[in-house]
């Protein structure tokens, strides 16, 4: 046998891996944030809202159905309490609004609402009653009103409107029985409340609220108010106005009626200190008033009083701050008063110097050095040496023609210089001739008279002669 191999066992390498420690706290973070940006929670939520407000409005349309059922039913059976399937019910109503209002309501008009024009129709007559009814009794003189419920009073006036005449003493009467009506409507709606529980044996406590909500609709309610607020403006509130006006008589003056009153004379100094204490005004205040709104000289009269010497200037400043002047302002005020009254002397003085210039009694030299020295602008000065400067330079004057035709007789100048003459006057060619026949006639030279009174002949034919006038027929 031989020997037997030599098995050599392999190497084996084995590499050990320490394992880490899980964090779990990183892994519930992680879970939180893939649950979050997943959209789970969001998505839960708002399934879960959706179903309950399903429900809810399923459950909120249910109950509207039922309570929109029974409603209706309640409707009905109060539509039919109120008259029209129950016309005894107006049996209850005419009779109170009879009692709180004085108005004869008859219950068998209020009944047929049920086959007339309808309840509104109805009650709008109810309406018209009670207005006339207030209108006839606010018109009315005192003492001559009825007893006892009334019927439709209708007058004769706009709209069944009674006819009267509004006076103070009218609406005195007015607001007296106005105020009676309301408390008639309370004392009337009280004793129905207490005789309505009484003939029940206390089993209707309600009864009260029945007619306090009628008082209140008929007058005290803003929308009835509202309606009526004419009427009692009208018969009541501006009469009374008038009668307490006319007696008490509280109406003031204005403040500037009061103090030209004062001055003028017309009331006494006590009466208007009383009739601005009552406006709120202090005494300071009054004096204070008293002294600004008297009637004062302006400001020319002031500057006239110092140049007299009649006032100083610290007085003229003083009366002038009291219509509102700084001292300042009347300063220059003053000021500007005798600069003007300057001024126009110099304008004057002006006017001189111009006719002494063109006058030739001073020279153009004389006339500028005069008016360098007056007060006037450099601009103005130059105008006026231009001005006087032109007329002097140019003819102002010509003579005249009886001058022109004595010089031609006295051979000083030709019959062809008097000629130029007028022409340069502006004579027209026929003047012109007329002219020179005039002046040839003093010179006894009739034959060249004769000659140009021929020429003109013939440049002016004489007119031709009216024709005939018509033979009248007899």
């Amino acid at each position: 046998m031989g020997t037997p191999p030599v098995i050599t066992a392999p190497t084996i390498s084995v590499t050990v891996t320490e394992q880490a420690t899980p964090d779990y706290k990183e892994q519930a973070r992680q879970a939180g944030v893939g649950t979050k940006d997943s959209s789970l929670v969001e998505k839960f939520w708002a399934v879960f809202w959706a179903s309950v407000a399903d429900g809810v409005g399923t459950l909120l349309e249910y109950a509207a159905r039922v309570a929109g059922f029974y409603l209706a039913k309640i409707l009905k059976l109060m539509l039919k309490l109120q008259g029209d399937e129950t016309p005894e019910f107006y049996d209850l109503a005419a009779p109170i609004l009879s009692d709180i209002t004085d108005v004869e309501i008859d219950a068998a008009t209020l009944r047929e609402a049920k086959f007339g024009k309808g309840r509104v129709a109805v009650y709008n007559k109810i309406g018209e009653q009670i207005v006339n009814l207030l209108a006839h009794d606010l018109i009315t003189p005192g003492g001559k009103l009825g007893v006892g419920l009334k019927e439709n009073l209708v007058g004769s006036g706009i709209g069944g409107l009674p006819t009267g005449t509004l006076s103070p003493d009218q609406g005195v009467e007015a607001a007296r029985r106005f105020l009676g009506f309301a408390i008639s409507q309370a004392i009337q709606g009280a004793n129905m409340a207490l005789l309505g529980e009484v003939a029940t044996f206390g089993q209707v406590e309600h009864f009260s609220k029945y007619a306090d909500g009628v008082a209140r609709s008929l007058a005290l309610e803003r929308q009835s108010r509202a309606a009526l607020r004419p009427l009692i403006d009208t018969m009541i509130a501006t009469p009374l106005e008038w009668a307490l006006a006319k007696q008490y008589r509280p109406t003031l003056l204005s403040v500037n009626d009061v103090t030209r009153a004062y001055f003028a004379g017309l009331v006494s100094e006590a009466d208007a200190l009383e009739e601005l204490a009552r406006r709120g005004l202090s005494t300071a205040k009054i004096n204070a008033l008293l002294e600004l709104e008297q009637k004062r000289i302006g400001v020319s009269d002031v500057e006239q009083r110092l140049r007299w010497g009649l006032w100083d200037r610290a007085t003229g400043v003083d009366y002038l701050r009291k219509q509102g002047w700084t001292p300042e302002g009347a300063e220059l005020a003053l000021q500007g008063v005798e600069l003007g009254r300057i001024e126009r002397r110099a304008e004057e003085f002006v006017n001189v110097l111009q006719a002494q210039a063109l006058d030739g009694f001073i020279s153009l030299r004389e006339y500028f050095d005069q008016m360098d020295a007056l007060p006037l602008g450099p601009t103005e000065k130059q105008f006026l040496r231009l001005v006087v400067s032109q007329r002097v330079e140019v003819p102002r004057k010509a003579l005249s023609t009886a001058q022109l035709q004595e010089a031609v007789v006295q051979g000083v100048i030709t019959i062809a210089e008097l000629e130029a003459d007028a022409v340069k006057d502006g004579f027209s060619p026929d003047d012109v001739t007329v002219l020179k026949i005039l002046t040839l006639l003093r010179l006894a030279r009739f034959e060249e008279a004769e000659k140009e009174r021929e020429e003109r002949k013939k440049r002016n034919p004489p007119p031709p002669p009216p024709p005939p006038a018509p033979t009248p027929v007899p």
